[in-house]
């Protein structure tokens, strides 16, 4: 069933490159995806992009601002039900042993000289700028993740010590020395530090992430054409300088409102339980209840990057939405 989508999926895409020739990058095939109720989802405009240009249906373009695709009139482009499907063995037939210019996914050079010239519309880099600060959240969410791994497996409460001894001597002195207790003490130290760092990238890279799809979409609503997402920056020129607060997004007839809105909150909750704990902390003596309303607060606002993340998914998601109208398509 779904390979029989996906079939179907390519040949729609293949009927409208006829209807609009020209230049497709993957954006303008995600958009088309999601007007015509295929989802948003750019992992599979790229996947059906590579199985057409695969397939020798479509021509590649890779200048360096930008990749696009385009249908590649050296192959019949009247093959009929056989171009749906695309990305098997048997179909299209295979090309001809004497390779030939024309059938090659590499553009002449007049193309490639055109195109290096190119710019992107200013809806695309857009979704790219999102989507290029998500990738960095996801890289550092792994690096978190491998991080908690790698503290628990060096937790001394969970593995059994080697209680061996050796004699350490210098010059005259002489003491005992546990080699596996001090061993599994040192990289205990040098991975809390790491899971530090860790945990630190994450928080900033996933607030990024969701503040920044927040930008976007907010622009785009106001009638903007921001070609990138602005972020402010400390003096440093490293950290991020992130508002504690995300705005309410209005997106009329969105059917991702309320997943956006809940992530939203989830995250605001957040924020709120470590400017509480903050507060408490602040304080010259704290009570044993207050205490205990700390650490609970804590607990909540460890949850900040994770919360701050699925925000900045759902965000992105309605940023597609959003720039339907600037692709030329229509809301509904």
């Amino acid at each position: 069933m779904a390979d029989a989508a996906g079939r179907a999926r390519r040949q729609e895409l293949l009927e409208t490159m006829r209807a609009e020739p020209g230049d497709w990058p993957t954006g303008r095939v995600r958009r088309f995806y999601q007007a015509n109720g295929w989802g948003p989802n750019r992992s599979v405009a790229r996947r059906d992009l590579r199985l057409l240009t695969a397939s020798g249906l479509l021509l590649e373009l890779s200048p360096d601002n930008a990749r696009v695709y385009r249908l590649n009139h050296a192959r019949d482009p009247r093959l009929g039900p056989r171009l749906a499907d695309a990305g098997h063995h048997s179909v299209p037939d295979p090309a001809p042993a004497a390779p030939q210019p024309v059938t090659t996914a590499h553009p002449s050079q007049l193309e490639r000289s055109v195109m290096t010239t190119r710019t992107q519309p200013w809806f695309v880099s857009l979704e790219d700028s999102v989507s290029a600060l998500g990738a960095a959240a996801r890289e550092c969410q792994a690096v978190y993740r491998a991080a908690v791994l790698a503290k628990g497996s060096a937790d001394l409460d969970r593995l059994r010590l080697h209680d061996g001894k050796v004699i350490r001597r210098t010059g005259s002195l002489t003491a005992d020395h546990e080699p596996h207790l001090a061993a599994l003490s040192r990289i205990g130290s040098a991975l809390l530090d790491q899971l530090f760092q860790a945990t630190n990238l994450y928080d900033e890279a996933a607030r990024a992430y969701a503040h920044g799809a927040n930008w976007a979409i907010r622009q785009v609503l106001a009638g903007q054409q921001p070609a990138h997402v602005e972020l402010e920056v400390e003096p440093n020129g490293v950290h991020y300088v992130l508002t504690e607060a995300l705005p309410l997004l209005q997106l009329d007839r969105y059917v991702g409102t309320a997943a956006l809105e809940t992530a939203r909150r989830t995250y605001e909750r957040c924020l709120v339980a470590q400017f509480e704990a903050d507060g408490i902390a602040s304080q010259s003596h704290v009570a044993d209840h207050e205490a205990s309303a700390m650490h609970e607060a804590l607990d909540i606002a460890a949850g900040i990057p994770d919360a701050a993340y699925a925000y900045g998914v759902q965000a992105e998601a309605a940023l597609s939405y959003a720039l339907l109208p600037a692709a030329g398509f229509t809301r509904e």
